[in-house]
């Protein structure tokens, strides 16, 4: 967002009255994107220059060229700007309903309904934390998203939130896609991250007094 702001900053390389010159020869008849600021000040934005590369705009009645990094900014889908993690930055989980496990820090130590008790408490500790580092692969509208089936439902409870942001989960072949049905946006990640992000990982936690290993006798 900051570097569409420095458009307003942005030099010009050249200026012309519009008045007599043809549009279309700027690619300005049908401008290939716009943005208003503060409802008053409109920049639209047409072809190339052919020889310095730089990019045609209309402010007003005037034709300006300027360098050309700003109008792909312009140009990209308002989801390009939604951040790929899942959750804001120094989220603090508390709690984690999934499909087939809940979650829950008290008094500094994650409770898991069901409890597995063959798991170390690691494995509460990495999947938590991969909810807090997962980034999508892409973030997609709900009305771009493929055909898909469900696949369940997750809440993520953070810290001193009286709501938790939930997440509906959809599934095709290689990906989930985890929907926030209040932003009406998809978070598509891997069925291997996914896997991350809804198991546990299985690695049985070591047993207390585990008979060690008898030497070899030795022939004599």
């Amino acid at each position: 967002m900051q570097g569409i702001l420095r458009l307003l900053e942005a030099d010009s390389q050249s200026r012309h009255d519009l008045a007599g010159l043809d549009l279309a020869r700027f690619g300005l008849d049908k401008p290939r994107a716009s943005v208003t600021f503060d409802g008053e000040l409109t920049i639209d934005f047409g072809g190339t220059e052919p020889l310095a590369q730089r990019r045609y705009v209309r402010i007003g009645d005037d034709l300006h060229t300027i360098i050309d990094t700003f109008y792909y900014q312009i140009a990209a889908t308002p989801e390009s700007f939604v951040d790929p993690a899942l959750l804001p930055p120094e989220a603090k989980i508390v709690r984690l309903v999934l499909p087939d496990l809940t979650l829950e820090l008290k008094d500094g130590k994650w409770q898991r309904t069901p409890e597995h008790p063959e798991l170390s408490a690691d494995a509460s500790i990495e999947l938590v934390d991969a909810w807090r580092q997962t980034q999508a692969l892409e973030v997609r509208p709900k009305a771009k998203l493929p055909e898909t089936r469900p696949a369940g439902q997750a809440e993520v409870w953070l810290d001193g939130q009286e709501q938790p942001l939930r997440f509906t989960l959809l599934e095709d072949d290689d990906n989930i896609y985890l929907l926030r049905p209040d932003l009406d946006l998809a978070w598509q990640v891997t069925k291997d991250t996914a896997e991350k992000l809804l198991k546990l990982r299985e690695e049985k936690q070591e047993t207390a007094g585990k008979e060690e290993p008898k030497p070899e006798k030795t022939a004599k």
